[in-house]
């Protein structure tokens, strides 16, 4: 599970006016059309893909910065430090979002008129504290490293440059804020793509599933983080479109038993990549003997086959960012669909999701209320559940967007032990209830 928490702070931010929003391993945003979940969720994956290339090629002149650079210099004493006050390094990563806010919007959607008042982090808290450790460097291609809760920084103490400074400032702000959910500050490129980066489905899957092969060649132009990009597309849109186009498919994935589930409960069926300079994807029907185009596939094999290739493929991702999940899906389909989410969550793979369907809410609340039960036992052989179908509460952070004069407030949901209560659910089934009775009414006079 995650060691960190903290929270995004907005204020005027397209629709939204404000917005106070708490990290968790499951984190699911509701609310009506034209709210502004997809932009809140496609701001949270910018600074989470991004948030590297906002740090300054040089040492930074800000009080913040040289606070953070007298403190390692104080500890630099020590071959082992515990880190337990963490406020200096994220009111430094505070002072570059606040710099860099203009250009993170840029990039993450592709315009420059879109803007934003206020963006920073707060309340930041960890299971374990942080160890800094110094070892000494008698190999000069050592390399900064870290594990569940320290840092170690190989370098000879005598000659700690601001530069060496500066590069281990940068390297614990991303361990306190980034880990468990990114790639790391060093990261690796699989195919020009980040190691580790989150992975974005948008919605409308559909649609880019059949023209991804037209859209290509704009995706191949967009790479760096550091160039302009001019594109019709948001960069999470790009970013999944070039994962479409070069992924290979694995014959070890991790999630090898979510994959059988997926073929067998919900797609009836399995997609193949079929590697090429743009791949190429096939469902193969589970009692047909040959394979069949997405075109002429079901709504549903061609929503899921996205979730499908990037668990069954050999890009590595630590979360992952899902908009609309129930699209195309029936109402059994949609409770499927979210039991293989929380599977995903209890693999310690962090997913957030937008959706407006009540029967992927209730199914939350239902393994709320499972993880919960005295008799859990019993209820899991009865409901034929298993262990990883439950969902710990702990786990999980909803919020709705509300529509107030013609503003977005974001607004946490209580949690209770029978889960999340949503009102703008409820009162939509109450007035459709209401008109049911009435006209059922009206015909049995």
């Amino acid at each position: 599970t995650m060691q960190q928490s903290w929270k995004i702070n907005i204020k005027d931010f397209g629709k939204i006016q404000q917005a106070e929003i708490e990290i968790a391993p499951f984190m699911v945003f509701l609310g009506e059309n034209n709210s502004g979940k997809s932009y809140f969720m496609s701001l949270l994956w910018g600074i989470l893909a991004l948030g590297r290339a906002l740090f300054p090629k040089n040492p930074p002149k800000s009080e913040s910065y040289l606070q953070c650079e007298d403190f390692i210099a104080r500890i630099l004493v020590n071959d082992k430090y515990i880190l337990e006050s963490y406020d200096i390094f994220i009111d430094f990563f505070n002072s570059i979002l606040k710099e860099k806010r203009s250009y993170l919007l840029k990039h993450v959607f592709s315009i420059d008129s879109l803007n934003i008042k206020e963006l920073y982090i707060s309340d930041y808290k960890r299971k374990e504290n942080l160890t800094i450790e110094f070892t000494s460097s008698e190999n000069t291609n050592q390399k900064f490293s870290s594990g569940k809760n320290y840092v170690r920084f190989p370098v000879d103490k005598s000659s700690v440059t601001n530069n060496i400074k500066y590069k281990m400032i940068q390297y614990i702000c991303w361990k306190l804020l980034m880990a468990d959910l990114t790639a790391p500050f060093f990261p690796l490129y699989d195919n020009k793509r980040i190691s580790g980066e989150p992975l974005f489905l948008p919605a409308s899957r559909t649609g880019f599933m059949l023209t991804y092969k037209a859209l290509s060649s704009e995706a191949m132009n967009v790479w760096g983080y550091d160039s302009d990009i001019n594109s019709k597309f948001t960069l999470p849109i790009i970013k999944f479109l070039q994962s479409l186009i070069q992924q290979k498919q694995t014959k070890k994935s991790k999630y090898k038993d979510i994959l059988e589930f997926l073929e067998e409960d919900l797609l009836d069926g399995k997609i193949q990549t079929e590697t090429k300079i743009i791949n190429d994807y096939k469902y193969y029907p589970k009692n047909l003997k040959r394979d069949l185009p997405l075109y002429i596939t079901s709504s549903l094999v061609v929503e899921l086959s996205p979730l499908f290739i990037f668990l069954n493929s050999n890009l590595k991702f630590k979360s992952i960012f899902i908009e609309e999940i129930e699209s195309h899906l029936h109402p059994k389909m949609q409770k499927l669909i979210t039991q293989i989410i929380i599977r995903l969550i209890n693999r310690n793979l962090p997913v957030f999701i937008t959706t407006h369907s009540d029967i992927v809410f209730q199914h939350i609340n239902n393994m709320i209320k499972l993880f919960n039960a005295k008799n859990q036992k019993e209820l899991l052989k009865r409901l034929n559940f298993k262990q990883e179908d439950m969902l710990n509460p702990a786990y999980i952070k909803v919020y709705e967007f509300v529509i107030e004069n013609n503003k977005t407030i974001v607004k946490p949901l209580k949690l209770t032990k029978q889960g999340f209560e949503v009102p703008t659910f409820n009162n939509a089934l109450i007035e459709l209830a209401n008109e049911t009775m009435t006209l059922s009414e009206d015909v049995d006079d």
